[in-house]
């Protein structure tokens, strides 16, 4: 992460959401009623360059930013079992004036926030979520595991490699995960035949620079 980078998540941190749902095991917190409370403000001019008419649409990039976060805490397979997960309320939940279409979101997830700006989303997703927590006493990130899912790749992607334990073309996605309270907190994406165990450095080393 650059300088700039991080100094953008410094001011991200410093103006969180003080109102927040407590999550404990007794009483589970679905990932859509973490991801209301989140402040998408700070984030939103990274998409400056993924619209030339950005002026003009910017306030509507708030209520997508909770749902790409959603989508990353939720733990679904896909963004289709994410979308298809919401009802209309728990979307207005997130900001939208009612139920968007899964193309809007699909558009938005993969073209324009993308692989460049995946990792610093979701480390303002976690860092987010850990101070909200820390308000609450509770501690993330103390006890971790891995865990990899296979993601079929589309049948022009040149670069997929095929798997033969997974039977098919794709990639893996990598994460590693809060034990205690089921919370992914970093993703590698990797080839699909790949040792997930190869990043068990890299992503200890992100959670230190969390402070976790």
């Amino acid at each position: 992460m650059s300088d700039e980078d991080r100094e953008l998540l410094d001011a991200i941190l410093d103006g969180m959401e003080t109102n927040f749902i407590d999550p404990t095991k007794n009483s589970p917190v679905k990932a859509v009623d973490f991801v209301q409370w989140l402040d998408p403000e700070p984030m939103v001019d990274l998409l400056r360059t993924s619209y030339s008419y950005f002026e003009y649409i910017k306030e509507r990039f708030g209520p997508r930013i909770r749902f790409f976060a959603y989508f990353m805490l939720s733990k679904k397979k896909n963004l289709w079992q994410a979308y298809h997960s919401l009802s209309e309320e728990e979307f207005m939940k997130l900001g939208f004036s009612k139920k968007p279409n899964y193309e809007l979101l699909r558009e938005f997830t993969f073209e324009r926030i993308g692989i460049a700006q995946f990792p610093l989303v979701m480390c303002w997703i976690v860092g987010t979520l850990k101070l909200l927590l820390q308000k609450k006493k509770i501690q993330l990130g103390r006890n971790t595991f891995q865990d990899a899912t296979d993601v079929r790749s589309l049948k022009h992607d040149k670069e997929a490699k095929n798997s033969g334990y997974y039977k098919h073309y794709g990639y893996k996605l990598d994460a590693t995960i809060d034990a205690e309270l089921d919370i992914p907190l970093y993703y590698m994406p990797m080839e699909i035949t790949s040792d997930e165990g190869e990043n068990l450095v890299p992503s200890q080393a992100h959670l230190t620079f969390l402070g976790m």
